[in-house]
């Protein structure tokens, strides 16, 4: 964070300095991987770390990364309270152009795969519980996505 002096002793403008470097870049793909893949597949975690205490570790560890994420966010938003989210963000610190970037990977990409991910996940469990076979996971993903999509 940088602090600048203006005239008469007061301070100037505070911001972030404009750059993403290797450990930050490395940081954000890590954490979404260690997001996605303990909430996707928490009987592979299970059967890879070995024991109960080490899945258990491995869920606080994702709520550790989570909460720091959400620190991250609520700070951002007490420093630049504009509607847009992420997009302001990476607009003011990176300009128009890879925020505009964002915004069209975010609503094409990411964004549908998220919800595409959730709704398998979701609808798979329930299929299992519900005993309907092995087919039945893809309907009940389109359905909970239409559903809910409604309601929305």
């Amino acid at each position: 964070m940088a602090h600048e002096s203006g005239h008469h002793g007061r301070p100037g403008p505070v911001g972030y300095a404009a750059s993403l470097g290797t450990f930050s870049g490395t940081m954000l793909v890590v954490g979404g991987i260690i997001g996605a893949g303990i909430f996707l597949s928490p009987s592979v975690v299970a059967q890879r770390v070995g024991t109960s205490a080490l899945t258990l570790a491995a869920w606080g560890l994702g709520a550790v990364v989570a909460v720091i994420g959400g620190f991250v966010y609520a700070e951002l938003g007490a420093r630049r309270p504009h509607a847009g989210g992420t997009y302001v963000y990476l607009r003011d610190a990176f300009g128009t152009f890879p925020a505009f970037l964002y915004g069209w990977a975010l609503f094409l990409i990411m964004a549908t795969g998220a919800i595409a991910a959730v709704a398998m996940t979701g609808a798979n469990y329930l299929a299992d519980l519900l005993q309907l076979g092995a087919g039945a996971g893809r309907a009940l993903a389109i359905a909970l996505i239409v559903v809910l999509t409604v309601l929305n």
